[in-house]
Formats: C-alpha cells, structure tokens, sequence
C-alpha cells in the first residue's frame, strides 16, 4: 500500500471514529429543557406542565412580560406562583394562581379564562437584569414543588410586537418613523 493511500485510510478512519464519538455525545447528554424553536422552553413538574416560557422585553432595566401556557394533567387543584431571579433572589410574580383539574391558563393574562381555566393579569418581571437574547431564570412552583428554568429574553419584536401595548411601548410602525 503507497503511502498516501495509507493517509487517506487513517484520514477516512479518524473522520468516522470523531463522528461517532460526537454523536454519542449528543445521545448520553442529559437535557435540563427543551426549547421548541423560538416559541418558548418547556417544563414539567409532576401534574404541571408549562409550555412556551419567554420573557419579552427591551431587556436590561426595562420590564418584561412573562409568557407562556401552565397546564395541570392532574386529578387535583394545583396552586401555581411564577418567580424571576434577580441578583440570586426569586421574586414573585403576581399572585399564585388556583388551576383546576384538565384547564389552563395563559402566563401573559391573554385569552384569559381559555379553556376553563381562571383569569389573571400578565406576569410582568418589573425590571429585566439582563439583554434581549440572553436567558434568565424563572422558577415555577406548586404546593409541593419548585423547578427552575433557563428561558430567553426576546425583544417585543415580529412575532412578540403583540406585547408593545403591555410594555408601554411606541407600535413598531411608530419606531420605524422617527
């Protein structure tokens, strides 16, 4: 066998071994969330679950409102409470909400008693530490638990410029005029 023939083998060889080793990687890493393109992340915790978590904002020091779509899947009432991380503190956003068996409810307080679920105001975090396109932790807790999540802070841009009105914003069409 030429030599370079025998490169191009251990070349070929290398190539298909790094393939494999980095596809295990993604198969044997745990996953913490999920996202779902840019529609939101997505957590369960026991009967919860809760859909297309973001936080659209203008990001670092303006508000934000919470958004997103909390499900029980269980037989029993639960009581749900959002909280954002500020400088290592949870604080709560807006008041706990009672959801009852197979309903639902809309984070950002619209649709508001969709199907049978209650009315509520939207979540707003009063003061985002951080920029659009960074994450920021949102803790989602029942009676008897609490689960953390990573979720991205989105501009109110296309899709989210529905939220211009809620963060007392000029309309899009407005901002591209001056």
């Amino acid at each position: 066998m030429s030599q370079s023939r025998w490169r191009r083998l251990v070349a070929s060889g290398t190539a298909l071994v790094s393939a494999v080793a980095l596809g295990g990687c993604q198969i044997l890493s745990p996953v913490e969330t999920t996202g779902d393109d840019v529609h939101g992340f997505h957590l369960s915790a026991g009967d919860l679950r809760v859909l297309d978590l973001l936080v659209i904002s203008q990001g670092r020091g303006a508000p934000g409102i919470v958004t997103g779509y909390a499900v029980n899947e269980g037989t029993e009432p639960l009581t749900v409470q959002v909280a954002v991380e500020i400088d290592g503190q949870f604080l709560p956003l807006g008041r706990s909400v009672e959801l009852l068996p197979d309903t639902g409810v809309r984070l950002d307080g619209k649709d508001a008693g969709l199907d049978g679920g209650p009315e509520i105001a939207p979540l707003v975090v009063p003061v985002v530490p951080v920029f659009p396109g960074a994450l920021i932790t949102l803790r989602v807790s029942t009676s008897d638990q609490a689960s953390s999540i990573r979720v991205a802070v989105m501009p109110p841009e296309a899709p989210y410029d529905i939220y211009e009105t809620e963060l007392d914003l000029p309309s899009s069409t407005q901002r591209q005029t001056n």
